[in-house]
């Protein structure tokens, strides 16, 4: 017999908001380490799509990077949404375990969805970042090559002005 469906939290419960704060607390460590590298990793010939799209990432989120508490309620509801799926994967794991200690289901039918969507999220975002890290190092090397073009031409044109 499968686990019963988990109850969802209550909208804004005590343990909700802790989530919510931890939530931020981690996104804003990941936001910071992420813009750094790609603020290093920015050079004077990115196109000015890619630059222009990473320097308002860093004007968006500089906004952001603050407390928990100095959020404003929208900003927070943004944490919250994280929170109650980290609560309502909780529960389940917790009604699964109480069910099993009461006989009513075997160990080995717990259902591991939560953890699966969690993984695969993370393995998105993981996915994500490469591709833009990958797509930097991609438009790096092809400027690279453009500048030495067109200084094999400038220093040909050079050789052929002379008198």
């Amino acid at each position: 017999m499968p686990a019963k469906p988990a109850p969802q939290p209550s909208e804004t419960s005590v343990l909700t908001e802790e989530l919510a704060e931890l939530e931020h607390e981690q996104w804003e460590v990941w936001s910071r380490s992420l813009i750094s590298q790609l603020l290093d990793d920015i050079t004077p010939f990115e196109t000015v799509k890619i630059r222009n799209r990473v320097l308002a990432k860093h004007q968006r989120w500089l906004k952001l990077w603050k407390p928990y508490s100095e959020l404003t309620e929208e900003e927070k509801e943004q944490d919250r949404i994280w929170a109650r799926k980290v609560e309502a994967c909780v529960l389940e794991k917790k009604n699964a375990e109480i069910d099993v200690l009461r006989g009513k289901i075997n160990p080995m039918e717990i259902d591991l969805s939560c953890m699966r969507e969690a993984c695969s999220a993370m393995e998105k975002e993981i996915d994500a970042l490469k591709i833009t890290n990958n797509t930097l190092r991609k438009v790096n090397k092809d400027m690279e090559n453009i500048i030495r073009e067109l200084e094999q031409e400038n220093a040909e044109l050079k050789k052929g002005s002379r008198p």
